[in-house]
């Protein structure tokens, strides 16, 4: 080449049968059975790396998927705590309320032994009071049981309950085995007929009177009386 040296011209040319050396061995190694082997090792390795792109991106999305799970079943759970603290809440409640209806229960049952044992002992208290009054009339009557017995043929005796029977007979002329008889009872200290057969009547005024006057000899002549007045 005009212009060059020698040793430039020699350099020249080393460099340019390199050059195709090169351009050689490229062409024998990127063409045919080369580039094809290449080619598909290349995308062999594409395949394997998108498919193991997708296993991670698969693997992600279970993740994911067992994340939200795990989410809903401790949203459910808190849902059922919380149904069930609604329940207990709600059986402490229940139970507050029986043991207070218990507690008044109880109350109105102490208030209404009290008051039952009150009254027994008032019960008590007024039959004893009965029993005495009963047996200071028997003994009255006892004292001149032979006076009554024959004049008024008058008999008498205890039943109970605080109640005291009278008997006569000597009153029906024509029969004077026939009874005419009253039982008078002692309540509250005072005198009242609860029975009398047969009737006659009158008894409240003249029960009002005994008990006003505590004149019972009175009151049992007046009875024989009124029996007398039916014969």
């Amino acid at each position: 080449m005009p212009g060059l040296t020698a040793e430039a011209e020699a350099e020249l040319a080393q460099l340019s049968q390199n050059l195709h050396q090169v351009q050689d061995k490229f062409l024998q190694q990127w063409t045919g059975e080369s580039l094809q082997r290449f080619l598909k090792d290349n995308q062999h390795r594409q395949v394997v790396e998108i498919k193991k792109t997708k296993d991670g991106i698969e693997e992600i999305k279970q993740e994911i998927e067992s994340l939200k799970r795990k989410a809903e079943n401790d949203e459910l759970a808190v849902g059922e705590q919380r149904q069930k603290f609604q329940r207990l809440k709600q059986t402490i409640e229940n139970t507050d309320k029986e043991v207070e209806q218990l507690l008044f229960q109880k109350e109105e049952q102490v208030k209404n032994l009290e008051k039952g044992a009150t009254d027994l002992q008032e019960q008590k208290e007024l039959l004893e009071a009965q029993d005495r009054a009963t047996k200071r009339i028997l003994q009255e009557l006892n004292k001149a049981e032979g006076l009554y017995k024959d004049w008024l043929g008058l008999k008498f005796k205890n039943i109970g309950g605080g109640r005291l029977q009278f008997a006569f007979s000597r009153i029906d002329p024509n029969d004077h085995d026939r009874v005419f008889f009253f039982t008078l009872k002692i309540d509250d200290n005072k005198y009242q007929v609860t029975e009398h057969h047969p009737t006659i009547e009158g008894l409240e005024e003249m029960a009002e009177k005994l008990n006003a006057s505590n004149n019972l000899m009175e009151f049992v002549v007046g009875i024989r009386r009124k029996f007398k007045q039916l014969v």
